[in-house]
C-alpha cells in the first residue's frame, strides 16, 4: 500500500499527473489500475508467473527494496554470491545512500486517510499473502495481511535476500484460484518484484 501511495506521489511530482491523490487511490481499491501499474503493485501474481517458467525457484533471488537502505553491500554480496560472480567493495560516495530515499518529510508529499488505507488493504491483501507464501517468508510491512496480527509494522520480520521456497501449509489450490482472479482483472507476467518500507 506504501508503494502505491509513492508512485502515486511520483506521478504528480515527476510526471505532473493532476489528480486528487486522495480520490485516485480510492479508485485503485475499486479496482481502476492500469495494466502496467498491475505488474507492479500485484508483486504475489508476478512472482507466481515468473516461478511458473522458471524450473528451479533456487534461479531466483528475491531483494526486498528496504535492504538496500539497510544493508548495501550484504546485498551485492548476496547478488554476487547467487551469479557466482566475483564480491566487489561498495565505494564510501554510494555506500549508505542508494534507495536511501526522499523521505515522506519532502514537501509535497501527501498521504492517504486510514479509511482508504483499508480500502486498498483489502484489495491487496490477498497478493501480500501470496507473496508470503511463494517466497516462504513474512516481510517486514506485511503484517497487517495476516489475520489476528497487528496492522502495525513489525520490523522483527526484516530479512536481507532469500530464494522462492513455498511453504507446504499453503494449499496450491488456494495460488491457483488467486492467479486466476488476477488473470482475469489484467495482470501480466513480469520479473520485477520491489516492496517499500513505511518510514
Amino acid at each position: 500500500v506504501d508503494r502505491i501511495v509513492s508512485d502515486l506521489n511520483e506521478g504528480i511530482r515527476r510526471r505532473g499527473a493532476k489528480y486528487d491523490l486522495e480520490e485516485k487511490a480510492k479508485e485503485v481499491a475499486r479496482g481502476n489500475i492500469h495494466r502496467r501499474d498491475r505488474a507492479v503493485w500485484f508483486q504475489g501474481t508476478a512472482l507466481q508467473n515468473l516461478l511458473s517458467v522458471v524450473t528451479d525457484p533456487r534461479r531466483v533471488l528475491i531483494v526486498p527494496l528496504e535492504s538496500m537502505s539497510r544493508d548495501m553491500q550484504g546485498v551485492i554480496d548476496d547478488v554476487m554470491d547467487h551469479i557466482g560472480a566475483e564480491r566487489w567493495k561498495v565505494n564510501e560516495t554510494t555506500d549508505g545512500h542508494m534507495n536511501a530515499g526522499r523521505g515522506k518529510e519532502q514537501a509535497g508529499y501527501v498521504g492517504i486517510t486510514n479509511a482508504t488505507r483499508d480500502l486498498l488493504r483489502n484489495v491487496f491483501r490477498d497478493d501480500v499473502l501470496l507473496l508470503e507464501s511463494l517466497v516462504g517468508r513474512q516481510f517486514a510491512w506485511s503484517s497487517w495481511a495476516r489475520d489476528g496480527e497487528t496492522k502495525e509494522e513489525d520490523r522483527g520480520g526484516y530479512w536481507r535476500t532469500a530464494t522462492p521456497h513455498p511453504r507446504m501449509d499453503v494449499p496450491r489450490a488456494d495460488r491457483t484460484s488467486h492467479h486466476r482472479k488476477m488473470r482475469k482483472t489484467g495482470s501480466v507476467t513480469t520479473v520485477k518484484i520491489k516492496t517499500r518500507r513505511r518510514s
